[in-house]
C-alpha cells in the first residue's frame, strides 16, 4: 500500500466536517417530547436495566450531522514525543487529558485536547507481552465528555471509530469487530450484535499543559504527526478560555431527549454511575474542601483535590476493615481513623496504612446538559449545598423534640443488671504523627468535608 495515502489530505472529509459545524451553529434544537421528559422506557431503564424499547428510543433519536463513518478519523497509529519537544508548540493554559494511573506500561501519557477535538478517538495498545492491553481514549467535544475505554469486550479485541452522528449531542462510536454502535458517554452499545454490552472504563484527568508537564516531566505526549492535515493549533468550536465560544455560552445546538434546568446547561460535572445510581458531581464545588467525603448508594467515596493538577480524583474510602474519613490539614491529607497521611493520587505514604492505595473510581468530565439527557433521574452532589443542608439540620434540631419513654406500669424487678458493653480499643496513633495534628476520634467539621 502506498504510504502516502495516510498523509494525503481528505478534502471531502474536511469539507463535510466544516459544513456540519456550520449547520450545527445555525440549527435550532428540535422540539422535545410533549412532557419534556425522557420517555418512560428510558427512565425505567435506569432502575431495571436497558430493554428493547429503550434501545429503540435511542436509535430513533440519532441526529444526522452530514458526516459519515470515520469522516472524523480516529488515530490508529498514535505517535508520541517527549514533554520537552511538545513544549515547543503548546502553551501552558492549553487543556490536556492525562492517563497516569492504571496504565499497563506504567508511563504517564498526555493527550492534548486540540488534537482529540479533530479525531474523537485514539486507539492504541498499551503495555507489552502479557500486560498488553488495547485502549481507546475518547473525547466528544460538543458535550465536553472525555472517557477512556478498554478495547476488549465480549471476547473481542477491537479499536473504535466515529459514526459522525450524535445522540443527545454526544458522539456515537462503532467498533471494528462487530459494527455495533456505542454511545461515547454511556460506554454502552445500543445497536448491533453487542447491544446492551458495557465497556470497561478508566479515568482520565482533565488539566492544563503547564500543570501536566511540571507534574510528569517524563511523560509521553501525543504528537500532532497523525497522518492527517488538521489545524491542530485551533479548535473549531472555540476556546474554554474565551467567554464568546461554544464552550462558555449556554446554547444547546442539537436535540436532546430530556432537558434539566437544575444546573446551567454547560456546567462541568463529574458523571458517576455506581450501584445503579447516577450522580452528577459539581466539579468546582470539590475544590474548596480539598477532601470531600460522601456516599453514592452503598459506596463510600472521597474526592481528593490534586492541587498540582487543579483537578479532583474520586476514590472508594474503604481499605481493609476500615471505612475511612479524610481531612485536609497543613497541606496534606489524613484519614481520621488511623492518622495515615495520603497523597492526592490515593497512595498512603506515612502511617499505619502506608503503601496501601485507594481504589480509583471513574468519575468523568462531562457537560450537565448531556449527562442529564441520558440520566433524567440523576442526583446532583454539590459540596456547598451539602454543607448548607447539614448546618440547617443542626441548627433546627431541638432536644425538646426528643420524648423520654414512659415509665413502665408493671413492677420493676428487685435488682437490675446493667448490660455488658464490649471493650473497644481505639486504634493507636502512628508515633510520627503527634496527637495535636490528627487523632483517630477527631470530629470532621462540615467545612472539612462531610
Amino acid at each position: 500500500m502506498d504510504t502516502r495515502m495516510h498523509t494525503r489530505p481528505t478534502f471531502l472529509a474536511a469539507a463535510l466536517f466544516c459544513l456540519a459545524l456550520l449547520c450545527a451553529w445555525a440549527m435550532p434544537v428540535r422540539a422535545q417530547n410533549a412532557s419534556g421528559l425522557l420517555p418512560s422506557s428510558a427512565a425505567e431503564a435506569e432502575k431495571a436495566g436497558p430493554d428493547d424499547a429503550y434501545f429503540e428510543e435511542l436509535r430513533n433519536s440519532i441526529f444526522e450531522t452530514g458526516l459519515g463513518r470515520n469522516n472524523i478519523p480516529p488515530i490508529n497509529r498514535p505517535q508520541y514525543i517527549s514533554v520537552q519537544d511538545a513544549a515547543l508548540a503548546m502553551d501552558d493554559g492549553e487543556s490536556v487529558f492525562v492517563l497516569d494511573y492504571g496504565n499497563p506500561d506504567g508511563q504517564p501519557r498526555i493527550y492534548p485536547r486540540r488534537v482529540l477535538v479533530w479525531h474523537v478517538v485514539v486507539n492504541e495498545v498499551l503495555g507489552s507481552g502479557k500486560n498488553a492491553r488495547r485502549r481507546s481514549i475518547t473525547y466528544s467535544p460538543i458535550t465536553g465528555c472525555v472517557r477512556g475505554y478498554s478495547g476488549e469486550v465480549a471476547g473481542f479485541s477491537t479499536p473504535f471509530g466515529s459514526m459522525g452522528t450524535l445522540l443527545n449531542a454526544n458522539s456515537i462510536l462503532f467498533d471494528y469487530s462487530t459494527n455495533s454502535m456505542w454511545s461515547q458517554l454511556l460506554g454502552m452499545a445500543f445497536d448491533g450484535p453487542l447491544k446492551g454490552t458495557t465497556l470497561e472504563s478508566f479515568p482520565l484527568v482533565w488539566t492544563t499543559w503547564g500543570r501536566a508537564r511540571k507534574r510528569y516531566p517524563d511523560a509521553k505526549v501525543l504528537s500532532r504527526a497523525t497522518g492527517y492535515r488538521r489545524s491542530y493549533g485551533t479548535d473549531p468550536y472555540g476556546s474554554y478560555r474565551r467567554d464568546d465560544s461554544y464552550y462558555q455560552d449556554q446554547r444547546i445546538l442539537h436535540p436532546l431527549l430530556h432537558q434539566d434546568d437544575r444546573l446551567e446547561p454547560k456546567a462541568r460535572v463529574l458523571g458517576l454511575h455506581l450501584d445503579d445510581l447516577s450522580v452528577a458531581i459539581v466539579r468546582q464545588s470539590l475544590k474548596q474542601p480539598k477532601a470531600a467525603n460522601f456516599d453514592a448508594g452503598v459506596t463510600p467515596i472521597v474526592s481528593l483535590w490534586d492541587e498540582d493538577l487543579d483537578a479532583p480524583r474520586l476514590f472508594d474510602r474503604r481499605v481493609g476493615n476500615y471505612q475511612l474519613h479524610f481531612v485536609y490539614r497543613d497541606g496534606s491529607y489524613f484519614d481520621v481513623e488511623t492518622g495515615t497521611r495520603w497523597q492526592p493520587d490515593g497512595l498512603a505514604v506515612e502511617g499505619r496504612l502506608e503503601n496501601n492505595r485507594l481504589a480509583l473510581i471513574d468519575g468523568f468530565d462531562v457537560m450537565w446538559f448531556a449527562w442529564s439527557a441520558f440520566y433524567p433521574s440523576t442526583t446532583i452532589f454539590s459540596w456547598q449545598d451539602a454543607v448548607t443542608a447539614q448546618k440547617t439540620e443542626e441548627e433546627t434540631f431541638s432536644a425538646v423534640e426528643q420524648v423520654e419513654p414512659p415509665e413502665p406500669t408493671f413492677d420493676k424487678p428487685g435488682t437490675e443488671t446493667l448490660p455488658t458493653l464490649p471493650n473497644v480499643t481505639p486504634p493507636a496513633l502512628p508515633k510520627d504523627i503527634p496527637p495535636t495534628v490528627i487523632t483517630p476520634d477527631m470530629k470532621i467539621n462540615p467545612e472539612e468535608g462531610l
